[in-house]
Parts: C-alpha cells; structure tokens; sequence
C-alpha cells in the first residue's frame, strides 16, 4: 500500500476545481520500482492526516521526469480507511516527502493470537500487550524504549470530522 500525502492539491478538490482521482492517483516522485513491485496494490490520499481517498491500484507508469502515475479505481477493501487517520505514521510539518510505503498487511490486520488470562483477554504484538478486562477498557504495556500511542475518544463523542476534511465519496 502506497500513501500520499495530497495536502498541496486538496484544497482545489474541495473547490470544485480538481478530481479526487486525479490528485490521488497523479505524478508522484521518488517511488522506487522495488517499492512499486512490493507495495502498489492501493494508494491511500492523506490530507491533514486523514486518509481521504482510497484506491485499488490497476497499473502505474513513469513519465520522463521519473515521476509515476497510477491506474486505479475506488477501493471496495480500503473504503473503511477514508475518515480515519493514516495508517503507520503521520506525517509532520516540514516533512518533505509526500510518498510513504505501507506493508499493506500490517494496514489489513487482523487478529493476533489471544490468551484467556485471569486479568482478561490478552495479546502480544510486537512486545506491545493488549489486555482486555471488561468490554469497554483496555490497558495497553508498552516495551521499554517504544512510544506510548495517544489514546482518542470513540468517535461517536469525537464528533464529525472539520469541515476543511471532507472524505471523498469513492
């Protein structure tokens, strides 16, 4: 899975004045053809952090200027992404690069093995533990040296998203 980050050119799909399509899936630069081979069965557009658009990938071309272009249409599979933060790391102010690499089955996820434990339901992903004691709480233990996650309010107390981003109706 391939994210790009279409913050530059959202505002004229907002405007009326750009297809989401075109500014998804348009001229990307500095994709490797390994990442291309290994990664390109969807693209995600990301505006302000928030996947907005979300695309299977047919095919993609490289132009003389080295930049690629995709062939998609509207993702069925990822359609569940388009409201929702990215996937993997955000991307941060200054931060140059508009083209990020998802392994896509770590986007696709799944469920890890679970134990019945006498604290509650428990799994271990990547030295990250996940117990579950009641329906409704969770802890989360985090491995030394690793980032605590942020926790969110579910989304039906977050409230709807800014108006500024709108998801685009695939």
């Amino acid at each position: 899975m391939i994210a790009v980050n279409v913050s530059r050119t959202w505002s004229a799909v907002l405007a009326g004045k750009a297809d989401a399509a075109d500014v998804t899936l348009g001229a990307w630069a500095q994709i490797k053809d390994a990442d291309l081979e290994a990664h390109a069965d969807a693209v995600l557009g990301v505006y302000r952090n928030v996947v907005v658009t979300a695309y299977d990938i047919d095919g993609w071309s490289r132009g003389e200027d080295n930049r690629v272009t995709f062939r998609g249409r509207p993702s069925e599979t990822w359609a569940h992404l388009v409201g929702q933060p990215v996937p993997g790391e955000p991307w941060t102010q200054g931060q140059a690069r508009p083209v990020k690499v998802l392994p896509t089955a770590a986007v696709a996820g799944g469920d890890a093995a679970v134990e019945e434990t006498p604290e509650g339901r428990r799994a271990v992903v990547g030295g990250y533990v996940l117990t579950v004691p009641a329906p409704g709480s969770a802890l989360l233990q985090v491995p030394p040296g690793a980032r605590s996650p942020s926790a969110s309010a579910p989304a039906e107390r977050r409230g709807p998203a800014p108006a500024r981003v709108r998801p685009c109706a695939p």
